[in-house]
């Protein structure tokens, strides 16, 4: 969990981005009042806390309030997605939501979401564990080494990985000129791969 971030937003690798000329705005409230995002952001911690999650980050591309929630009073960004990172029985899980046209209610969506995961158990159905299968936060392949990616070598610190970080994903974000999803998901997994590494060998 060390290289999710709750802004910018951390997509899961492994989960398919809603391709942009399908997002639309969503049926949640009214036409023209959906869910804020701190109507969905509250809405979203009640859900978590009645789940059991632990070690929460709520991603987007929200700039942050001061409890590092997203902020409601900034205007959209042209990527709406959103995805909690949570711990659940000590395994990671990850939800995500890019499907509709506001931050606000993708976080709703999210919300919703655990909401009849948790329904889906008190019916008896299943379990949550049999839920949140296919729900593991899983890195993925990136084909490439991160040094390759972040042009660093092997003796770099774990200062200069997140250095370097950062400034290749003001290049790299959807939301600069010339980023994409793509690059900015390459480049989040190497410098989780990265991290990992010079963990294993401290």
């Amino acid at each position: 969990m060390d290289t999710i971030t709750a802004y910018p937003l951390t997509w899961p690798e492994r989960w398919a981005r809603t391709d942009k000329d399908e997002i639309s705005r969503s049926r949640f409230g009214t036409w023209n009042n959906p869910p804020t995002t701190w109507k969905a952001t509250q809405s979203l911690t009640h859900e978590l806390r009645l789940l059991g999650a632990t070690d929460v980050i709520i991603s987007t591309n929200l700039r942050l309030r001061n409890d590092g929630l997203p902020a409601s009073s900034q205007r959209d960004p042209e990527d709406a997605g959103a995805a909690v990172w949570f711990t659940l029985n000590k395994k990671p899980r990850v939800l995500a939501c890019d499907k509709w046209k506001f931050v606000g209610e993708n976080l709703y969506a999210i919300a919703k979401h655990i909401e009849a995961l948790r329904g889906q158990e008190r019916w008896g159905v299943g379990t949550l564990d049999q839920a949140f299968t296919g729900y593991a936060a899983l890195p993925a392949e990136t084909g490439a080494h991160w040094t390759s990616i972040m042009g660093l070598t092997l003796n770099a610190t774990r200062e200069e990985v997140e250095q370097k970080y950062k400034q290749m994903a003001r290049g790299a974000h959807p939301d600069t000129n010339g980023g994409s999803h793509e690059q900015m998901a390459k480049l989040n997994i190497a410098r989780r791969e990265a991290f990992e590494e010079l963990e294993a060998k401290a």
